[in-house]
């Protein structure tokens, strides 16, 4: 199965760089190329796709293409004089702003299907206090963001949330095992 997709992740991933010639959506081709690792993974090791995997994926894909978006936002007056095509260039700041937020609200949305799918419980997907942060996804909170604070964001938020994430995975796999 792995081999009978591998031209399809090939195409995906190859031809990113080629999108931004002709479509503004190139920010979501790119969150779809680099989603469709976990699903790749899944098939490696299961030798089949499953809900969660799908579900894993479109967070990835939502994830990567809501801060695509936020680093063009640097880049819209080069990509209009360079006719290289990108939302921010296309929509401008605060519909690109609105569009990534969308994204990364469809990730955490995604991220908590994933769990569901998964049969996990309430480490991960537990509602804390007011709002809606989640114990496996409160420091997800992309409105947080400013494209100023891009860099220190991505590496810092991106690398806590993934932390937090698995802790609050592996605490519910554990949990699930220890109940059995």
């Amino acid at each position: 199965m792995c081999l009978q997709l591998a031209p399809i992740v090939l195409v995906l991933v190859l031809g990113y760089s080629f999108t931004k010639r002709f479509t503004w959506l190139c920010h979501l081709f790119l969150g779809l190329a680099i989603g469709s690792a976990p699903a790749a993974a899944w098939i490696a090791v299961r030798g089949r796709l499953d809900a969660p995997a799908l579900w894993l994926s479109l967070a990835v894909a939502t994830w990567i293409a809501g801060f695509d978006v936020l680093y063009a936002l640097d880049d819209r007056a080069f990509d209009r004089k360079a006719g290289i095509h990108s939302i921010p260039a296309r929509f401008g700041v605060p519909a690109s702003l609105a569009l990534s937020a969308v994204l990364h609200a469809a990730s955490v949305a995604a991220l908590l299907a994933a769990g569901h799918a998964a049969g996990l419980g309430w480490i991960l997907s537990r509602r804390h206090g007011r709002g809606h942060r989640y114990a496996g996804l409160g420091a997800r909170h992309p409105a947080a963001l400013r494209p100023v604070h891009l860099n220190v964001a991505f590496f810092n938020l991106n690398g806590y949330v993934s932390v937090i994430y698995f802790v609050a995975t592996l605490a519910d796999v554990l949990l699930k095992q220890w109940a059995q």
